[in-house]
């Protein structure tokens, strides 16, 4: 179905906005003010000398160098730990620890789905990121639904064999592995549980000697998935694992994305241990809610590892938001917590480690890698102390990541990207479409939404209610609440940006629907 984008500004769908701004009782004008933590300066002037090798391919050579600390991001973690040198690992609190009794941060990349991007799972690349970039972990993200997902229309012998490589390359590479069973679209993870228990058995009893494997059940359980059930589906799956492999990590994902780590802080799973729960966030997207959140969760006990982030926005596209970004990795390595990066491929959006226009799937240059891919290779290689080999520049090389990202710091949407504003009842509504794609052939459409108080007063709440001509599904929203009913969307405020002073106003309220 075609749509027209309303105020004459042409949109996929069409809307008909209905604002609704209000005073609705006084709060405290200054409920979102806080002190700017230090950020981190991941491009060093020491990262930079990268550019002086004169080599056409990665070289793979772990070598130690004695400087390579000199800036590392947090010293703490500087010695890259692997299977080699610290085991198996588990869980001890809030952290991880190998054995010897060593504090463990796991830092590495995701696989997009392996029904896709299968061709990037390989011995080289997997090599590449381990003595090249400083990685330690590679996630392999099995979709269960969605195209070619693992328990719809996918080739399982297919699927699973390209889980079996994955292992075999990481372990050949001395990284720790994640096996995901990607929920996703399926929204709740018991929707394929008897599939999931089958892959499960299978998986915990193929890896249970291995000391490097990790089971990642449900990647971001999300719509109306509660916490209880996926306590219940985890009180299924992890006696399965734990009949074979009693002693592997275990992540479960937590409700809205992997968002609602306070849900699982309030109820965590009983009777097991080295028991772990997801965190997912994309940096432009996710802010200090978001990472209060996980602050408060790890204050109340809950061990969290972030399986995924991206430093783009949360469908994984748009502008990167580097300071953003940085203060999520200070906060992470603060507290001992593990992340990898989503993407390992070349798909065409933001959050693709690899450009679009390169073709390879192994012997990456600086200038093959998209902007997140450069800012991820000098992250983790500032983090990695015993001595990786830098990937070369091409020839005719791009600039350096810190010159290409340096004005790319802000989270800013596409210049091209339409946009309508509209007065109503003294405040100034600008809506931009920010991105839009196909899913399941459904158009998805992800949206931001500013709102500037033009009055002499301040408001203390507001609320906006958006008529789609067709009924929507929300996928994701931040900085606001949201509930759908057909083809409404209502959003209202956080309690930390329910008051705007008069001149000022709320930015980055933003969602993506599901035209269904």
């Amino acid at each position: 179905m075609q749509f027209i984008k309303p105020y004459k500004v042409r949109f996929i769908i069409t809307l008909g906005i209905i604002l609704c701004l209000s005073s609705c009782g006084k709060k405290n004008s200054d409920t979102n003010s806080s002190s700017e933590p230090d950020t981190i300066e991941v491009f060093t002037e020491e990262s930079s000398s990268m550019n002086e090798t004169s080599d056409d391919t990665i070289k793979s050579d772990t070598t130690t160098d004695s400087s390579a600390n000199s800036n590392s991001v947090h010293k703490e973690y500087a010695k890259l730990a692997t299977p080699s040198t610290t085991g198996r690992l588990k869980v001890s609190g809030t952290r991880i620890i190998g054995e010897n009794g060593q504090e463990v941060q796991l830092r590495g990349i995701s696989t997009h789905g392996l029904g896709w991007f299968p061709e990037f799972v390989n011995n080289e690349a997997f090599g590449e990121f381990r003595n090249n970039w400083g990685a330690n972990v590679i996630r392999l993200a099995l979709y269960t639904s969605e195209n070619n997902g693992y328990c719809t229309d996918g080739d399982k012998n297919k699927l699973l064999n390209t889980v079996y490589k994955g292992v075999e390359y990481a372990t050949a590479n001395d990284m720790y592995v994640i096996i995901d069973w990607h929920v996703l679209n399926d929204n709740n993870p018991n929707k394929y549980k008897g599939e999931a228990l089958e892959f499960w058995d299978s998986i915990s009893k193929k890896y249970a000697n291995n000391n490097n494997v990790i089971y990642e059940i449900c990647n971001e359980p999300c719509g109306d998935t509660s916490w209880t059930d996926i306590k219940n589906y985890a009180n299924e799956i992890i006696p399965e694992i734990r009949t074979n492999d009693p002693n592997a990590i275990i992540v479960v994902g937590t409700p809205t994305w992997s968002q609602d780590v306070d849900k699982a802080a309030s109820s965590p799973i009983a009777g097991y241990d080295n028991i772990m729960y997801t965190l997912h966030f994309y940096a432009a997207t996710h802010k200090d809610d978001l990472q209060n959140k996980m602050i408060n969760a790890i204050k109340a006990g809950l061990p969290i590892m972030v399986t995924e982030f991206g430093i783009c926005d949360a469908s994984g596209n748009g502008a990167l938001d580097i300071p953003s970004a940085n203060k999520w990795v200070k906060l992470m390595n603060d507290n001992g917590i593990s992340y990898i990066c989503w993407n390992l491929s070349n798909k065409s959006e933001s959050s693709a480690l690899i450009k679009s226009s390169c073709n390879k799937k192994s012997g990456f240059e600086v200038s093959d890698l998209s902007d997140e891919g450069k800012w991820l290779y000098e992250l983790l290689r500032s983090s990695a102390a015993n001595g990786v080999t830098p990937l070369p520049e091409a020839e005719s090389s791009e600039p350096h990541a810190s010159d290409t990202l340096s004005n790319n710091n802000q989270n800013t949407s596409d210049s091209t990207a339409e946009t309508t504003t509209f007065n109503c009842n003294g405040f100034l509504v600008t809506m931009t479409q920010t991105g839009s794609w196909t899913s399941d052939n459904k158009n998805v459409v992800q949206y931001t939404c500013r709102i500037e108080n033009k009055t002499d007063n301040a408001v203390n709440n507001w609320d906006i209610s958006i008529d789609f001509d067709t009924n929507i599904s929300l996928n994701d929203g931040w900085n606001g609440n949201y509930k759908t009913n057909g083809s409404k969307l209502d959003i209202s405020n956080k309690e930390y940006n329910g008051t705007i002073k008069s001149g000022e106003s709320i930015n980055d309220v933003g969602f993506i629907v599901t035209i269904n």
